[in-house]
């Protein structure tokens, strides 16, 4: 008895020891705490970075792949944007990304800056092997992208390099390119530069708007690093020199950051295809709009300006309509037009082409389509000014 509690008492020190050294490391920054798997899990460690709804479907495409019994990767963190005030009441609101980490059960970093050090401390604790963005809306700095071990995955919604920017698939929209995409590649110091692992190319649908399509790339995205590129990435068959295309600097362009004013449209000097394309392609923010005047009375001396929010629209083919329409679709009025049973809005362009108007949004009122906005007026005229 005398001599087992001896060797007890001996062993308990490294017994302590060896518990500490094998115990999962937790990591605490702030209110962030995380502890790790990496002592039970061989599987590659992912952390994904995304902020909106588009970028929620690509963690959530990328948590449903890494379940299968195929997949090499578990996804350990997600980092987005801290919450902020949104809407009239200014409800601090949590990004959907953040959300959707929080019903994944995955732990969440919100940063107010991805340079943060106590940030960029907690992601090298982490240990990552690879990271993924996907929108996140900030700019990664070196000690960021040093931190992963086999490099950082970006989900680009636009045919790299074009469009390289904030609002690729919003510009590619609205200069109504006839090839439309999504781009995987990898992540280095100038802004959508690096190599290409691979792109989706598909022909554009004129009558799609940004925010479906968002939706949809940021889903294909994912399942291209999800059902293949994440396990060649850590097997190392794929890297930032091997199975790449590296891009022509020569075909590099711009997508700047859109701006609210751009979403204001001007009949007197758009054409119809420039202001349908605006409209598909500033859909959700910052919509597309148009000043209007509601004039009524028997001289036409009651007249109301009105912000109408245009939020579908369709440009009209020369054979869909006559002469008698044009002679009704006065310089500045946005007339009404019967199309079979079909009862919709058309205002004249710049060049004389016709933009008809299918759904709306009045000011304090719920979208509806042109012939309710229309039949709600009673019998006021429309101009645009």
């Amino acid at each position: 008895m005398i001599i087992t509690c001896l060797v007890m008492l001996f062993l308990s020190p490294l017994a302590l020891s060896f518990t500490r050294s094998f115990a999962p490391r937790t990591v605490c920054v702030n209110t962030f705490k995380y502890t790790s798997s990496r002592l039970y899990s061989s599987k590659g460690r992912v952390i994904f970075l995304g902020t909106p709804s588009c970028a929620s479907l690509s963690l959530q495409t990328l948590h449903n792949l890494s379940s299968l019994p195929s997949s090499s990767y578990e996804i350990i963190a997600s980092v987005t944007q801290p919450p902020r005030p949104s809407g009239r009441k200014n409800k601090i609101t949590k990004t959907p990304v953040h959300t959707l980490s929080e019903e994944l059960s995955i732990p969440i970093l919100t940063p107010e800056s991805a340079r943060e050090s106590d940030f960029l401390s907690s992601i090298e604790e982490l240990e990552p092997d690879l990271c993924i963005t996907a929108a996140y809306g900030e700019y990664l700095p070196k000690r960021f992208l040093q931190a992963p071990k086999y490099g950082t995955l970006n989900i680009h919604p636009s045919l790299l390099p074009a469009y390289r920017g904030a609002s690729p698939l919003q510009r590619s929209i609205q200069n109504g390119d006839e090839k439309i995409g999504v781009t995987v590649l990898f992540t280095v110091s100038k802004m959508d530069a690096g190599p290409i692992v691979e792109q989706i190319v598909e022909d554009s649908d004129p009558e799609v708007d940004a925010e479906t399509y968002l939706d949809k790339y940021f889903v294909r995205g994912a399942e291209l690093l999800g059902s293949g590129i994440i396990n060649s990435v850590i097997d190392g068959s794929i890297s930032m020199t091997q199975k790449v295309t590296t891009q022509d600097e020569t075909m590099a362009s711009k997508a700047d950051k859109i701006l609210k004013e751009e979403g204001e449209l001007d009949f007197n000097s758009m054409t119809a295809t420039e202001c349908h394309n605006n409209v598909r392609a500033f859909a959700g923010w910052p919509g597309s709009t148009v000043r209007v005047n509601l004039v009524s009375g028997d001289n036409g001396n009651d007249v109301e300006t009105v912000k109408l929010k245009v939020l579908k629209t369709r440009v009209v083919d020369k054979d869909d309509i006559d002469d008698d329409d044009l002679e009704k679709a006065h310089e500045r009025e946005i007339s009404p037009w019967k199309r079979g049973k079909k009862l919709s809005l058309v205002a004249r362009c710049a060049d004389g082409s016709m933009l008809e108007i299918l759904d709306v949004q009045p000011p304090t009122k719920k979208p509806m389509d042109a012939r309710s906005y229309f039949n709600g007026l009673r019998n006021c005229r429309i101009e645009w000014n």
